[in-house]
């Protein structure tokens, strides 16, 4: 394994490769994995292969080598799931630098059909090192095997290389014993054409002879590779046509090719880049593209996803997030000086989407300080770097679109955003790149319509019209919405484009329906639809769908839609909340109120309003404010509650969107009511508009007659009331006033306000006639 397999698509190519090498006759094994679904829906694919693996007699083992590199939790718990499958003839081996989580590995079958193999396990005992020695007819003391155990950390590598040297006290310097071996033992064992051959082809962690030719310019690297394994230096032969150095051995060869010249060294991964490009890999392709350092190169890597030899479907997400960036990220970020500035605008875009707004904040400002450089010395990025800047929500569309049009290359961003995301592949688009809520009024978003079509091209239309309608359907004027969403629709019939825009269009027509009264045919046509259309596009269409439908589940208060949701989807680290998955966040949040896990909801909302407010997405904050509303009510926190609630409405009701609140309707109707009641009796003076919670109250009352709402399994946590306090409470609940209370129980008032204040917030609220409507519904007073 290595980071580029850190893909779905990837990683369980291998995998399924690995399979067919063991019955590469298999007709249905090789149609399932040549069909071009495949790289659509991997883990599918995976499993069907399996299941027409013809079971034989022989016993096979299964070795992922380096499987820490695998990062990525969903492969993980994917492929602990897929070995499962696998025939009972098979056994599994992971060699990892990291251990495995116990849930993952006893879920995987360990130490059945599974088992790992740490460095640990890995490194010769005492007693294995002397049985080594022994074998080579070799006595040593005690002292002398305790002294190789000592240098090279019981690895059987390094062992063995003292072995064959035929001395345990090598020559030892600063830099290693493996160093040094490699120097004094090896390297000098090969002679110039033989160390050329070594050094162009280290640059490659998978070498085939094809690219070891194009790198050496030879047409003899199948023997030469042959012959390395046949001599075994540090190479190995692991499928058919693919080589691969032992890691140590391409540090040492990697240290030597440095010493050479930078541009010899250039050309060698721009070389390596062209072959993978060649062969329609162009994720590898982008990552020895950048190590090159070769603006043509870089820009052919990019921009090869608008041509013809790449795959129609629309690139997930998710798959550029794992795999896209990953040499950019582990390395460029490291170096003193940035060797990229052109491509800023790459490196917003990841962490725009991964959630590090800090990160995307600095990637936009250098896009600032550098734009005249770039529009000098780069000018085929400079499309590239003022698109981007339309996602920086810390400014005004307005003053944006001021910028770009001082710049004479609008007619190249159509081209750009073929291969770019615009709506990160969200199912809605008017909170998707950036929140929209900032265009209050309808009439904002009339751009001229030739800057429109001049930036985003016949789809400029199309989007003008999907954020119309979805500002419409969040201000409940459904019928409007489904007006425009319609004529979206007609538009995208008329004309070919994109797959996200499609998306985003199937779903708000979804969504419209589902709200609007009297439409179950109408929803359960535009549902299916979109459904259709999200399970043959990317796996981010396909979850975001997932998520739709999971959420019109949740609330009705669905505990199994809950508990499937939370299985498949929830991890127990929310520390990097993803923004690209942020409307799924939602979806995870109210699985977790459902199923009453009020610690980790409570946790976890707090850090999803973090993430949208550090993205200035005011409608995804005032939702998960909302939420945190919910769980304190419903937890005795009744204060705290309408404080969230006045949060999220006075935010709400700049663009009067009613149905952010309204739609959680059960759940959120009683702090509704109970703020408005603070309102009108004078006892809160709030900035929220009358009128709009009014509305808001109205809306929430029509879904609480249709739907459980998501607070309907949350369990209020017993309270625990002292002997006074509940004395006081029951006194108070008989009509008895506090100097009442006092004479009776021979108590000072001060200590009667005392308990009676200590009582209220135990039962989350504020005066006595809550106190005593809260004591008996919880039973306190029976």
């Amino acid at each position: 394994m290595d980071e580029y397999d850190n893909a779905p698509a990837v990683f369980f190519s291998l995998l399924c490769k690995s399979l067919l090498s063991l019955q590469p006759n298999n007709q249905a094994m090789l149609t399932i994995f040549n069909d071009p679904a495949f790289s659509i829906h991997p883990l599918e694919s995976a499993i069907q292969l399996i299941n027409h693996f013809i079971p034989d007699p022989n016993q096979h083992v299964l070795v992922l080598d380096d499987a820490h590199l695998i990062t990525d939790k969903q492969i993980r718990k994917a492929f602990f799931a897929v070995q499962k499958r696998l025939p009972h003839s098979f056994t599994t081996l992971i060699l990892t630098r990291d251990d495995i989580d116990p849930f993952e590995y006893r879920t995987a079958g360990g130490d059945t059909c599974c088992e790992q193999i740490t460095i640990e396990q890995l490194a010769f005992s005492y007693a294995e090192t002397k049985q080594y020695f022994q074998l080579r007819k070799r006595a040593l003391s005690k002292t002398d095997i305790n002294r190789i155990q000592q240098k090279t950390n019981g690895w059987p590598m390094g062992i063995n290389a003292l072995a064959a040297t035929g001395s345990i006290e090598p020559s030892f310097s600063t830099k290693g014993f493996f160093h040094e071996y490699f120097s004094n033992d090896i390297w000098r064992t090969f002679n110039v054409e033989q160390q050329e051959f070594l050094l162009k082809t280290s640059i490659a962690k998978r070498i085939t002879p094809k690219l070891a030719d194009q790198l050496t310019g030879r047409t003899d690297s199948q023997d030469i590779l042959e012959d390395l394994c046949t001599r075994n230096f540090f190479i190995i032969r692991y499928s058919k046509d693919h080589y691969r150095y032992h890691q140590l051995f391409i540090d040492f060869l990697q240290e030597q090719l440095m010493k050479q010249e930078r541009a010899n060294v250039a050309q060698l991964y721009k070389t390596a880049s062209n072959y993978y490009l060649a062969q329609n890999e162009i994720f590898m392709a982008r990552g020895f593209a950048l190590k090159s350092g070769d603006q043509s190169t870089i820009q052919q890597v990019n921009y090869l996803i608008e041509g013809g030899g790449h795959t129609q479907t629309t690139i997930s997400v998710k798959e550029f997030i794992n795999v896209f960036c990953t040499h950019s990220v582990n390395t460029l970020f490291s170096q003193k000086e940035f060797p990229y500035p052109y491509l800023y605008s790459q490196f917003a875009g990841y962490y725009f989407l991964v959630g590090d707004a800090l990160m995307a904040e600095y990637c936009f400002d250098q896009i600032e300080v550098n734009l005249p450089m770039i529009a000098e010395k780069y000018p085929e990025f400079l499309p590239d770097s003022l698109l981007i800047t339309l996602i920086d929500s810390r400014k005004k569309l307005g003053q944006i679109v001021k910028k770009l049009l001082k710049y004479p290359v609008i007619k190249k961003f159509e081209s750009r955003l073929k291969w770019s995301t615009l709506t990160m592949q969200l199912p809605f688009f008017h909170r998707s790149c950036r929140d929209f809520a900032d265009l209050k009024q309808l009439s904002a978003i009339q751009f001229p319509t030739f800057l429109v079509q001049s930036i985003f091209g016949d789809r400029g239309t199309i989007l003008l019209l999907l954020t119309k309608a979805g500002i419409l359907y969040e201000k409940n004027q459904l019928d409007k919405a489904l007006g425009v969403v319609t004529e979206a629709g007609r538009l995208l019939q008329k004309q070919k484009n994109d797959e996200e825009t499609t998306f985003c269009c199937l779903m708000l027509q979804a969504a419209i329906y589902a709200a609007l009264p009297d439409s179950a045919n109408h929803f359960s046509d535009a549902l299916t639809l979109a459904r259709k259309f999200s399970q043959n596009a990317n796996q981010t269409f396909q979850e975001n769908n997932q998520a739709f439908e999971t959420d019109l589940a949740l609330h009705n208060g669905n505990q199994t839609a809950a508990n499937d949701w939370l299985q498949a989807n929830f991890s127990d680290d929310i520390e990097n909340l993803a923004l690209y998955r942020i409307y799924q966040h939602f979806i995870t949040a109210r699985a977790l109120l459902i199923s009453n896990k009020t610690v980790e909801a409570a946790a976890f909302l707090e850090r999803l309003r973090e993430l949208a407010e550090g993205f200035h997405r005011p409608t995804d904050a005032a939702e998960a404010t909302i939420l945190q509303a919910i769980l304190a009510w419903n937890i005795n926190h009744q204060r705290k509650a309408v404080s969230y609630l006045e949060s999220a409405l006075i935010i709400l009701q700049e663009s009067d969107y009613l149905r952010v609140v309204a739609a959680e309707g059960a759940a959120i109707l009683p702090i509704l009511n109970k703020l408005r009641l603070l309102i009108i009796s004078g006892k809160k003076t709030s900035l929220v508009d009358l009128g709009f919670l009014t509305k808001s109250i109205t809306l929430a009352e029509q879904y609480a007659a249709t739907q459980k709402g998501i607070a309907c399994h949350i369990q209020t946590p017993r309270v625990k009331l002292s002997k006074q306090q509940h004395t006081m409470l029951k006194l108070l609940s008989q009509g008895y006033k506090n100097s009442e209370i006092a004479e009776m129980t021979g108590l000072t008032v001060h200590t009667i306000k005392f308990h009676l204040s200590a009582a209220y917030r135990k039962l989350g609220v504020t005066n006595r006639k809550d106190a005593i409507l809260v004591g008996k519904k919880k039973g306190l007073l029976n």
